[in-house]
């Protein structure tokens, strides 16, 4: 192969890599991209800007105000039942330590 096609080929392998461990870590928690797309849409709803992984907001919205977004979606109670419901897993946020 030519020293050129190599030049950039390395990067893109490690970069296909990096993306594909981030896939499978995404998939894995499928309620973290939920609450990924909620924030987003908050976001872009507001022009409001992400807060940091530490931070205590989700959101920090133009006029100073942080907000922690929630996302639901609408489940079945169980099988054999129409009824749907809206329900949240951990409304308050997960206990410190975990």
């Amino acid at each position: 192969m030519k020293p050129l096609l190599e030049e950039q080929i390395t990067p893109l392998q490690t970069e296909n890599q990096r993306l594909r461990d981030e896939l499978f870590f995404l998939r894995s928690f499928p309620t973290l991209i939920q609450g990924l797309r909620g924030e987003a849409l908050i976001r872009q709803i507001t022009g409001g800007e992400a807060g940091t992984y530490q931070s205590k907001y989700d959101v920090r919205l133009p006029n100073g105000l942080d907000i922690e977004v929630k996302f639901s979606k609408l489940n079945s109670a169980g099988l054999g039942v129409t009824t749907r419901r809206w329900n949240w897993s951990h409304p308050l946020g997960l206990p410190k330590g975990r």
